[in-house]
């Protein structure tokens, strides 16, 4: 990973396992380093320091997007959508066959499909620039 894809907060993966949130950035070396809480610790006062070599992205994935705030939906021809509304006019879709994220409008039915977001800390900055806040997710 490259430190330039990181924002606070960030969910990704650590090379020992675990899930590890992003507290700080430092792009100045040569891979960037990260300080993070490793979320299999409760203590948010202990920071452990990774390259951006030594982490990676958490893929999407149905139990991904349920710890995210979405709902599973009724079966589609790639199996159940999963759905996450969020004002009156708009939602996040992801169909599980197709891999990919969408986002529709429910008046329009405008879709605009995201094969780019492939990855939860992806997703977290998506979620942060369309609504302007942090995305609620439940490890």
């Amino acid at each position: 990973m490259k430190a330039n894809e990181l924002r606070i907060g960030n969910i990704v993966k650590s090379n020992k396992g675990s899930f590890v949130i992003v507290k700080e950035i430092n792009e100045g070396s040569f891979n960037g380093t990260v300080r993070v809480v490793d979320t299999t610790h409760y203590d948010d006062e202990v920071l452990f320091g990774y390259s951006c070599s030594e982490i990676e992205p958490i893929k999407l994935t149905p139990e991904i997007f349920l710890k995210c705030g979405f709902k599973q939906i009724g079966v589609c021809e790639f199996g159940y959508s999963y759905r996450l509304k969020l004002n009156s006019r708009m939602e996040f879709a992801w169909y599980p066959g197709e891999e990919i994220l969408r986002v529709q409008t429910t008046s329009s039915g405008s879709t605009t499909s995201l094969r780019h977001i492939e990855a939860l800390h992806q997703f977290q900055n998506l979620f942060f620039a369309y609504t302007g806040d942090e995305l609620t997710i439940t490890l």
